[in-house]
């Protein structure tokens, strides 16, 4: 996968990006929480900055949804 997160970094950018899965589908191949931590190793290079967006805040931001915490 890291060749795509790669290439989709490069094109657009943390702050344009949000993680994701196909959930429920996802659970055939893995667990969610183990797709959290695949998708928080593929970011884990980045600053702990692009890493909140990516994880969380653009999410937060493009729908609208109240900040948590």
């Amino acid at each position: 996968l890291s060749p795509y997160v790669e290439s989709v970094l490069e094109a657009f950018g943390p702050n344009r990006l949000m993680m994701g899965s196909d959930w429920p589908v996802c659970l055939l191949a893995t667990s969610y929480s183990r797709w959290v931590e695949v998708v928080q190793m593929l970011v884990g290079q980045l600053s702990a900055r692009e890493q909140e967006r990516i994880l969380g805040e653009t999410a937060t931001e493009v729908y609208r949804l109240a900040p948590s915490g």
